[in-house]
């Protein structure tokens, strides 16, 4: 199991860095908690969501994209503006 986590890892890591390192993004505007928690796969939404408002992060009528992977090779993205 700890080998399919670290593929998962990675492959969420090329999926971000490919947004990253196209320009669409500055890496700057990024909220990760795996640093904090570890892989959590798609549990990692709302908890960076959590972290990013407790932090003082997110301002009313900023766009958010929140991105997570979850079993196999399934990746989601979810955008929208954050309202408080």
């Amino acid at each position: 199991m700890r080998q399919k986590n670290k593929n998962l890892q990675a492959l969420f890591f090329i999926f971000l860095s490919h947004i990253f390192l196209s320009g669409l993004v500055p890496l700057s505007k990024a909220h990760t908690v795996m640093e904090k928690w570890g892989y959590t796969g798609s549990a990692c939404i709302p908890m960076a969501l959590d972290d990013a408002v407790r932090q003082g992060r997110l301002q009313p009528g900023e766009n958010i994209i929140l991105c997570g992977s979850g079993g196999g090779v399934a990746l989601g993205c979810l955008a929208f503006r954050w309202t408080n």
